[in-house]
């Protein structure tokens, strides 16, 4: 499966207009991406993760665009304590696997 964030999305989710981070924010995607599977503790093409066309379903789409703008924002952020974002949890909790 390609990435289901493309630059233009996540530029635009970021309000980027320049070209000066499209390398940086480029290797974001595949960085959010995995960290959502590794959350959910379940492969992206996983049904329950798909919609009817095919497509990864939105709350799954939305978190990826916001681990992207922690991620962009917080490149550096090294001694500060960064605060979970309860609301990529809500959106992934669903889909989240729940085992023993």
């Amino acid at each position: 499966m390609s990435d289901p964030i493309t630059l233009v999305q996540a530029k635009a989710h970021l309000r980027v207009l320049h070209y000066h981070e499209d390398v940086y924010i480029t290797g974001l995607i595949p960085v959010a991406v995995q960290a959502v599977a590794d959350y959910i503790d379940r492969p992206l093409s996983d049904a329950v993760c798909l919609d009817a066309a095919g497509n990864l379903k939105a709350p799954l789409r939305h978190a990826m665009l916001l681990m992207i703008g922690d991620l962009y924002a917080n490149r550096e952020a090294q001694g500060a304590a960064l605060a979970v974002n309860m609301t990529c949890q809500n959106l992934l909790n669903p889909y989240r696997r729940m085992g023993v």
